[in-house]
């Protein structure tokens, strides 16, 4: 865990990477002023009307391998911008510099089109989910390049591996070997068909709990971008369920209380309907 003179001096750090990219993109940056500092730090570049999404949380494959976060960054850029172009209520990539992710002084970080937030009021959760709805909804048009369940393969074992000491070693064990049966089906996408045939998969938001979107004033409406985006099956508490057959199996599968099974693609769970290993 990071003091809180550690962290002060990371987000230090973050604004001061974002003022000099931005410099370097002809931006004037005179009073750059942090809206957000969790797992990014977002920093109003103002006067000019630019925010800079600074990530400072990182799965430990991004610090090792760059490129995976750059390729998700050009995603998220893309997929928003796309969005954009066509009129949804999105927070737009920032005009005034390219749709594309830029590093320096160790970070990579991208730019957005500043708009103003209304300040407190409670979220309504049911109309959030509506918008995401709506937006899933368009994004069956999008078609552009996306990874299919983006970082999977690598964020879930290392954040397994990142459990002890934190965990019962018998928790942790079970949850790897969950995971080993999950793996194949959810990091390959000609598994996954071949596994739930008649399973749809689109785009998708990918990070699309509620709060992550914000109110802004004019015009009144409900913004956000799409991190994580990817291609992966709908579910139904991002937009509105599938009524397919297919959907209901895979549904059965990943959530049913009681399976305990385990997979390959023999034989099928009879509680569930999901494969399992003989």
């Amino acid at each position: 865990m990071l003091t809180d003179a550690e962290l002060a001096a990371r987000t230090s750090r973050a604004v001061s990477a974002a003022v000099a990219a931005a410099t370097d993109l002809g931006l004037r940056v005179t009073e750059p002023r942090v809206l957000h500092d969790v797992f990014s730090v977002v920093v109003h570049l103002s006067p000019a009307p630019v925010v800079a999404r600074v990530p400072t949380v990182l799965p430990p494959s991004y610090r090792t391998t760059p490129h995976l976060q750059t390729e998700q960054q050009r995603a998220e850029l893309a997929v928003t911008g796309w969005l954009a172009d066509r009129g949804h209520p999105v927070i737009p990539p920032s005009p005034l510099v390219p749709r594309e992710p830029v590093r320096r002084e160790g970070f990579s970080m991208t730019f957005w089109q500043f708009v103003e937030e209304l300040p407190g009021g409670e979220p309504d959760p049911h109309d959030r989910m509506v918008q995401t709805a709506r937006l899933h909804t368009a994004l069956r048009g999008y078609d552009g390049p996306l990874g299919f369940f983006t970082s999977a393969g690598s964020y879930i074992p290392e954040a397994l591996a990142q459990l002890t000491g934190l965990l019962p070693v018998a928790d942790i064990a079970r949850a790897q070997r969950e995971w080993s049966v999950l793996a194949p089906v959810l990091t390959s996408r000609t598994a996954f068909e071949d596994t739930f045939p008649g399973v749809d998969l689109q785009p998708i938001h990918g990070d699309a709990p509620y709060y992550n979107m914000i109110e802004t004033p004019s015009p009144p409406m409900t913004t956000r971008r799409c991190s994580w985006a990817c291609a992966r099956p709908m579910r139904g508490s991002c937009g509105w369920p599938r009524r397919r057959a297919g959907w209901a199996r895979w549904r059965r599968w990943r959530w049913h209380p009681s399976c305990r099974c385990s997979s390959t693609r023999s034989h099928r769970c009879s509680t569930c309907g999901g494969p399992r290993r003989r």
